[in-house]
């Protein structure tokens, strides 16, 4: 079975072991077409390409008070104030009975911004949406803000406190930002765990910010229309790696499989754009594809001669 293969296959790579070629495998069946996209031109139309989850990339963000997990957490973002520095004032001038000594501007030019948050636990002991999950802010323009800010506000998440499983905590995040870079900026939630599993999370600081007709995506490359939503060719190439999950395997892992194991795999390679970066051709596609079918190891035509622009078994 193919899974079965592809996982002895990660599994040896993650070991160290240098050979498989003692691994038994059945056949292979028949390579399925990949929906992830490659280091070709792009699609032309968005059924060849594979949507990417809604907030992994800003392209396609979660939308203000949409609910969304990540790692051990529930979360709900709000729709952000994107100038609550009087609020910020207010709340500290009366909480020091008018003392302007106690209260904290932001640096000139810049505002703070607040965002509501509300978190609840999924995990099975215990933790803080404060100290457990990072919100950065990033702006329209691509810069990050994520600095810990010292500022004394209502409701602030850091009053939440512990939380145990099932347990739901609000409260607000704050972040001083340029001011001309507050508007169509995104938040970035992450996990602060070294070992979390769980990638960055994006959501929309207001509602219907990335609605419209994009002719550049958001690194400045054209668009790649997937279902009406504008990608960039590098976000899909680089979620067709994520997917095919062979980003980390370098030609000389590839290389040392039977070519039972190969032929389990060839497609994903293709998918991730790896026989291109390896500057060989897919044996499944390329010229020497019939020897390969035939049960030739590609390291056996690579020694042979095997390149991507001829075959030496023609």
């Amino acid at each position: 079975m193919r899974t079965k293969t592809y996982t002895a296959v990660l599994a040896v790579l993650a070991l160290g072991v240098a050979a498989v070629g003692c691994t038994t495998v059945a056949d292979p069946p028949a390579p399925t077409p990949s929906t992830g996209a490659t280091q070709t031109p792009a699609p032309a139309s968005p059924s060849e390409a594979t949507k990417p989850e809604q907030g992994v990339f800003r392209s396609y963000p979660f939308e203000p008070d949409d609910t969304f997990e990540l790692g051990d957490w529930e979360l709900t973002l709000g729709e952000t104030d994107l100038d609550a520095t009087q609020d910020v004032i207010d709340y500290q001038l009366a909480e020091y009975g008018g003392d302007e000594s106690y209260t904290t501007p932001p640096s000139e030019g810049n505002v703070y911004i607040t965002v509501a948050v509300t978190a609840t636990y999924k995990g099975n002991t215990r933790g803080d949406p404060y100290d457990a999950l990072t919100y950065a802010y990033i702006s329209a323009d691509g810069h990050t803000y994520n600095s810990i800010i010292a500022v004394e506000f209502e409701e602030d998440l850091s009053y939440v406190g512990e939380l145990y499983a099932g347990a739901t905590g609000k409260g607000t995040v704050l972040q001083e930002v340029p001011q001309d870079g507050a508007e169509g900026g995104y938040w970035r939630v992450t996990e602060t765990a070294m070992d979390s599993a769980a990638g960055d999370v994006y959501v929309a600081s207001e509602i219907g910010q990335n609605d419209g007709d994009e002719e550049i995506a958001l690194d400045g490359t054209p668009c790649v229309y997937v279902d009406d939503v504008c990608f960039s060719q590098s976000e899909l190439d680089a979620l067709a790696e994520e997917k095919s999950g062979v980003g980390e395997i370098l030609v000389d892992d590839y290389l040392a499989f039977t070519a039972d194991e190969q032929a389990a795999i060839n497609s994903d390679l293709e998918a991730a754009g790896k026989f291109a970066e390896w500057g060989i051709a897919n044996p499944l596609t390329g010229p020497c594809a019939a020897q390969t079918d035939e049960g030739v190891a590609a390291q056996t035509l690579i020694e042979m001669g095997f390149g991507p622009g001829d075959c030496p078994n023609d």
